[in-house]
């Protein structure tokens, strides 16, 4: 495949060419009769070929790579062509295979022909065959759930994209229409086999800490399959909760400013600068500087480029997407992926507030955002005892959380 059509809710955006290893991209005409800025700030909406080949998002305009999974959706994506004969598909390839599958509003024309019905899912089956394919476990077909939906979710861990009724009592997939009574979501999947997974319940508790911090989080809910397994399910930010079939543009900071992720150099005031630039609007900032204490004082130490998002709406308006992948990590760094001032840990609170004030937020702002982050996570145990989090697991988290909010 060589070409492809880029699409923005069904109105043609541009063309994707691909060329010994390179992409050219270009705009439609009649697109940039009314241009919408899907990537203001790597790829305007201008007339002429741009070429790509920045490694970190496959050769790809950062604006298309957002459309491709991470790790585990690539693994499914690419375990899927194997099936079919293709060991090594192209970019172009797996775009095209995900059609209007995509997370975001982008879709990819012509798309391949793997969409199917909307069918229930049977998430003891799902789980089985993620856990076989992280495992490598070749012996089987992957389930048609996690082809289908697998595919098409972000992120490292194994998870599907779903429609589930608001009693959460049914889970379906497989097509590109949430059905009428259900909602979207997204579902991190418990591939341990086991009632209580240290992950699912974990990232359940933060949720509902950083809900309490003060965060602007999507809502979340621990479904669990007939044999009582948990799994983590949080509503999709790029579907409007009003009407699940309505598509939000979303963009990644990666990709809107043009970062390789995988490279520990960004600072937190870069972020802040693009948020101010992007939103033209202070609570996003002070939202987003909230993030920021959360991340480093609650130890969510894979706060890299991907793991911040943007939403844009039909009007051109820009706004910060919901929080998202908060849990307790760690890192081979020694302190968090993205530095606060051009560090990674001993950060103070009163470089906390000197990076505030270039911020235009108020020394009474900064200090009510610490007080209620801070309230919050000392609150720790409570979540955890509430998601069922294990002792073990919740005591590390908070003496790691009370040691980082001493050391202020």
């Amino acid at each position: 495949m060589k070409r492809l059509r880029v699409c923005f809710k069904n109105r043609p955006v541009g063309e994707l060419l691909a060329q010994d290893g390179i992409h050219y991209f270009s705009y439609d005409a009649d697109w940039l009769k009314a241009p919408l800025p899907l990537s203001p700030y790597e790829l305007p909406a201008e007339a002429g070929v741009t070429e790509h080949r920045k490694g970190c998002f496959l050769a790809l305009p950062g604006l298309c790579y957002d459309s491709l999974p991470d790790r585990f959706g690539m693994a499914v994506l690419r375990r899927s062509f194997q099936e079919q004969g293709v060991q090594n598909p192209t970019p172009l390839q797996m775009l095209s295979y995900l059609g209007d599958r995509t997370m975001g509003a982008l879709s990819y024309e012509p798309a391949g022909d793997e969409a199917g019905q909307t069918e229930r899912i049977d998430l003891i089956q799902v789980a089985r065959s993620a856990r076989q394919l992280m495992a490598h476990e070749h012996g089987e077909a992957l389930d048609p759930a996690i082809v289908k939906a697998g595919a098409t979710a972000g992120g490292m861990m194994p998870k599907i994209l779903a429609a589930i009724s608001k009693d959460g009592g049914e889970v379906m997939t497989g097509a590109q229409a949430v059905p009428d009574k259900m909602e979207a979501w997204l579902i991190k999947l418990n591939t341990n086999d086991k009632q209580h997974s240290q992950l699912i319940q974990l990232e359940h508790a933060y949720f509902r800490m950083a809900g309490a911090a003060g965060l602007r989080v999507p809502a979340t809910r621990l479904i669990p399959d007939r044999n009582g397994v948990e799994h983590f399910a949080i509503r999709r930010f790029d579907r409007s909760e009003a009407d699940p079939n309505l598509r939000i543009h979303t963009q990644t900071y990666a990709s809107l400013a043009g970062i390789d992720y995988r490279e520990p150099t960004e600072d937190y005031e870069d972020l802040l600068r693009l948020t101010k630039h992007l939103t033209r609007n202070h609570q996003d900032v002070c939202e987003q500087f909230r993030r920021m204490l959360f991340n480093v004082l609650a130890c969510n130490r894979d706060d890299h480029a991907k793991n911040f998002s943007f939403c844009m709406d039909d009007s051109a308006e820009w706004t910060l997407s919901p929080a998202y992948d908060l849990l307790f990590t760690d890192n081979d760094l020694g302190g968090n992926w993205m530095m606060v001032q051009g560090k990674r840990s001993a950060i103070s609170q009163d470089e906390f507030a000197r990076l505030a004030e270039l911020m235009g937020i108020s020394r009474t702002a900064f200090e009510t955002i610490m007080d209620e982050v801070k309230e919050a996570l000392l609150q720790w145990p409570d979540f955890a005892r509430q998601s069922g989090t294990g002792s073990g697991l919740t005591k590390v988290v908070n003496t790691s959380i009370r040691s980082m909010i001493e050391q202020l």
